[in-house]
C-alpha cells in the first residue's frame, strides 16, 4: 500500500468510528445524548416541583433527630462552633444551583461528625441511602419547598437532575 492509500484508510476507518461514537453516544444518566432539532431532552426538574413526601419528610425529621441534631442543632440552625445552620439564606447560598445528588453525597461522605459509636465519616458508609434520602426531604421541607404525591427516589440519575434553587419568583 502506498501511504496516500495507507493515510486514506485510516482516515476511513477513524471517520467510522467516529459515526459509532457518535451513533451510541450517551450522557452519565445512560440516555441516549441528544442529537439535533426535536431530540428529547433530558427532564430537569427543581425542588420547587414537589419531588418528596410529606411521609419522607416525617421519617427524616426523626433520623435528623438521632444522627444530625447533636451538632446541627434541634431546629436545624447550626451552632456557636461553626457547624452551619440547614435552612434559610445559608442553606440557599451553599447548594443553590447543585443537586439533591450533590447534597446526598456531601451527607453520605461527611456526616456524622463525631458521634460515639459512630465510624469517621469517609470510613464506611454509616448512613443509608434511604436515611440520607430521608434526611434530605427534611431539609427541603424546612427550606419551604412542597410536598408531592411521589417519594424522593435514591437513584443517583434521577437525583442528578433534581436542582436546588432559590424559590422562583411566580410560583
Amino acid at each position: 500500500m502506498t501511504t496516500s492509500l495507507r493515510e486514506k484508510t485510516l482516515l476511513a476507518l477513524l471517520i467510522a468510528a467516529g459515526g459509532l461514537v457518535i451513533a451510541g453516544a450517551r450522557d452519565l444518566t445512560g440516555q441516549q445524548a441528544a442529537s439535533g432539532p426535536g431530540a428529547p431532552a433530558i427532564s430537569e426538574k427543581t425542588v420547587w416541583d414537589g419531588v418528596y413526601t410529606a411521609e419522607q419528610a416525617r421519617r427524616g425529621a426523626q433520623s435528623y433527630g438521632q444522627f444530625c441534631s447533636r451538632c446541627h442543632g434541634a431546629n436545624l440552625g447550626g451552632n456557636s462552633t461553626g457547624v452551619p445552620p440547614l435552612t434559610g439564606t445559608p442553606f440557599f447560598d451553599r447548594w443553590s444551583d447543585l443537586s439533591v445528588f450533590d447534597l446526598s453525597v456531601q451527607i453520605q461522605n461527611s456526616m456524622p461528625h463525631h458521634v460515639p459509636g459512630i465510624p469517621p465519616p469517609g470510613t464506611v458508609t454509616f448512613l443509608p441511602s434511604d436515611t440520607i434520602r430521608d434526611i434530605v426531604t427534611l431539609l427541603l421541607q424546612s427550606n419551604g419547598m412542597p410536598a408531592a404525591s411521589q417519594e424522593l427516589p435514591t437513584d443517583h440519575d434521577t437525583l442528578q437532575h433534581i436542582l436546588i434553587t432559590r424559590k422562583p419568583m411566580s410560583r
